[in-house]
């Protein structure tokens, strides 16, 4: 008699592999799509949000819950729910594509999966980066003249951009402060 592995051991061993395999696909995919994309885009500075690598990992782990649904049973009700799992997995991949933020000398541009803004230069009335000395995280806050704020997290992308977002804001006549958070 061959011993052979069960369909449901199967659908467990793909989920696993699948899972180890989903942490370097989710840093990695969304920075090699966006540097493939934009790489010729006409801006002095763009970066890929954090939104995108959540979503990218969030349409991984559905794929990773559909196969551990089909793992545990296999009738009527599974398949429905794997369906449905492989296509939020499509619908969250598909968004995790669609974020991208881009700063030149006339406006700072962000897209992502749900919106798109576009804020020029001319309508800021200030620029504060908000630093916190316990953890080290910095966030840009741009006010703009009709009393909203703009709020973005320095990452590493964006942090290559900050003398570049001085420089826009002095040459513009823009106040830009360094604030502590409290």
């Amino acid at each position: 008699m061959h011993r052979t592995l069960s369909i449901r051991g199967r659908y467990f061993i793909a989920a696993i592999a699948f899972t180890m395999i989903s942490t370097l696909l989710a840093l990695f995919v969304p920075l090699t799509y966006g540097e493939t994309k934009y790489f010729g885009l006409d801006v002095d500075y763009w970066f890929i949000p954090f939104q995108n690598y959540t979503l990218f990992a969030s349409a991984l782990g559905c794929i990773v819950l559909a196969l551990i649904v089909l793992g545990f049973m296999r009738h009527i009700a599974s398949y429905i729910v794997a369906a449905l799992l492989a296509v939020s997995a499509i619908i969250l991949g598909y968004s995790s594509f669609l974020g991208l933020t881009t700063i030149d000398e006339d406006k700072l541009f962000m897209r992502t999966a749900f919106d798109e803004q576009t804020y020029y230069w001319q309508n800021m009335t200030s620029i504060t980066l908000l630093y916190n000395e316990h953890d080290g995280s910095e966030q840009y806050i741009f006010t703009l003249s009709d009393g909203s704020d703009v709020q973005i997290a320095n990452t590493n992308q964006l942090n290559e951009a900050k003398s570049f977002i001085y420089a826009t804001a002095r040459s513009h006549d823009i106040p830009y402060t360094e604030k502590r958070e409290q």
